[in-house]
């Protein structure tokens, strides 16, 4: 189920010629990973930065430490600002940021909010969501809900599953 999501929301962006990149902190590149890892998705897939650290979130991102220390590494704040500088970086129609703390635990309790920012072309979206240890790993919850978004906006009502020529 979870790898049917990437590969319609990987049919969907081509089919409307799409691109995405990643701003990822909490995730550590595995969104990239999983996203990347379907041989169909080099026509959409720009690229990512991974930046864990607040350090790699100044340099990357040229975000100040004064704001991170102000509104917290992991902030809907922080992540708004990484999605924004992707762009400045990779030519994306959509940038999509991720940022907040996930829980190694196996125990079914929500984990530390994780915030998650997008990019679209004509408008943003921010969302916070605090995610459960429920059987299916976190950063697969993760990004399941992103691809959602994306196909949400786009007009949503497709048939799945889309085929990608």
């Amino acid at each position: 189920m979870f790898l049917d999501k990437i590969f319609n929301c990987i049919a969907f962006l081509k089919l409307n010629k799409i691109t995405v990149a990643f701003a990822e902190g909490a995730t550590n590149g595995l969104l990239s990973e999983a996203f990347s890892s379907f041989a169909c998705a080099d026509s959409v897939f720009i690229g990512s930065v991974v930046a864990a650290k607040n350090h790699m979130k100044e340099y990357f991102f040229n975000i100040d430490s004064n704001i991170i220390e102000r509104c917290g590494s992991e902030s809907s704040e922080i992540a708004s600002l990484m999605a924004q500088n992707l762009r400045s970086y990779l030519d994306a129609k959509i940038c999509v940021s991720v940022t907040g703390i996930i829980s190694d635990s196996i125990v079914q309790e929500p984990t530390s909010p994780i915030f998650i920012h997008i990019l679209f072309p004509d408008s943003q979206f921010s969302e916070q969501v605090n995610l459960t240890c429920n059987g299916t790993p976190i950063v697969d919850q993760i990004l399941s809900r992103i691809c959602e978004l994306i196909i949400t906006k786009f007009g949503g009502g497709c048939d799945w599953p889309l085929e990608v020529a």
